[in-house]
Formats: C-alpha cells, sequence, structure tokens
C-alpha cells in the first residue's frame, strides 16, 4: 500500500473517529460511576456489618425488650443504661450515616433489603429519638438520616405488606 492510500484511508475514517471518541467517552464514565456506587455500597455494608454495629443491634435487641416502657437513655434518671444508651447511638448514627451518604440506588438497595433491621431498631428506639429530637435539651434534627431511611423503609417491611393484603382480603370479601 502507498503512502498516498493511506492518506486517503486515514481522511476517510477520521471523522468516524471522532464521532466513536464522545460514546466511548460516555460509557468509560458510566462504567466509572457504577464501580464508585459499588464501591460505596461494599464500604456502607462493611460498616452496618463491623462488630461494633452488630454488637450495639445485639445489645439494643436484648437491652430494650427488659427495660420497655422505661427511660434508660436519660442520664439522671435511676434506670440509666450507659451500655444500652450508647448502643442506640451507634445504631441511629450508623443508619443515619448510611442515608446522608448513599445515593440513589445504593439508598433502594439499603431501604430495601435492610429493611427489617431498620425498622426494628427504630421501634424499639422510638421514645430515644423523641428525647434526642426534644427541642428543649436535643436537636430536632438528629438522626434525620434515620428518620427517612425508616420511612422508606416501611414500604419494603413484608410484615407490612402481608397485613395489607389480609385487609385488602377482608374487605373484598365483606363487600
Amino acid at each position: 500500500m502507498k503512502l498516498a492510500d493511506m492518506y486517503y484511508w486515514a481522511i476517510i475514517a477520521l471523522p468516524f473517529a471522532q464521532i466513536a471518541l464522545p460514546f466511548i467517552a460516555v460509557a468509560a464514565a458510566f462504567a466509572a460511576y457504577r464501580q464508585i456506587q459499588t464501591f460505596k455500597r461494599f464500604e456502607l455494608m462493611k460498616m452496618l456489618e463491623s462488630e461494633r454495629v452488630k454488637e450495639a443491634r445485639r445489645t439494643l435487641y436484648i437491652g430494650t425488650k427488659k427495660k420497655k416502657d422505661k427511660k434508660w437513655w436519660i442520664f439522671d434518671h435511676p434506670e440509666f443504661d450507659n451500655k444500652l444508651e450508647q448502643a442506640a447511638a451507634i445504631v441511629c448514627g450508623s443508619f443515619d450515616i448510611v442515608w446522608i451518604t448513599a445515593g440513589g440506588g445504593n439508598r433502594r438497595f439499603f431501604k430495601k433489603y435492610w429493611a427489617h433491621s431498620i425498622l426494628w431498631t427504630h421501634k424499639a428506639l422510638e421514645d430515644f429519638l423523641l428525647d434526642r429530637r426534644n427541642p428543649d435539651h436535643g436537636n430536632p434534627k438528629a438522626f434525620s438520616g434515620y428518620e427517612v431511611l425508616y420511612r422508606k423503609a416501611k414500604r419494603h417491611d413484608p410484615r407490612a405488606q402481608s397485613s395489607l393484603r389480609r385487609r385488602t382480603k377482608k374487605t373484598a370479601n365483606a363487600a
């Protein structure tokens, strides 16, 4: 092949290469974005599955059943339990961080696949959260990410969906 022929084909191929380059760049950017999101999900899961957070959830599970309707989180209250209060702060803070730092598909992942854990911990900590958000001695926006995550996760609770199906069947049978 002569040099003139190579030049001729290079001139013809140049516009196609210029058109293809932006598509290749967009595909590479999309792949990088997905990789970053996957890495972020992995890091958040590592945090939620760390021994510290798992032990805090375990402590809450056992401790809140024993101290139901008691004010174990108030420092000057006779029922105050330092270990339980620390566990509550760790769990609330962990789920708060998940909602704040996760985005898009990662939020969907956590609210769907972690719904059970989010829901039972929130239920166990309702009074604790109300006290921490009390404007007189707390922060009204305390654990706001956890609260949003809880509201979104309620849609994915299989028990709520099955009871909703049962209620729907009862109303359909009654009609």
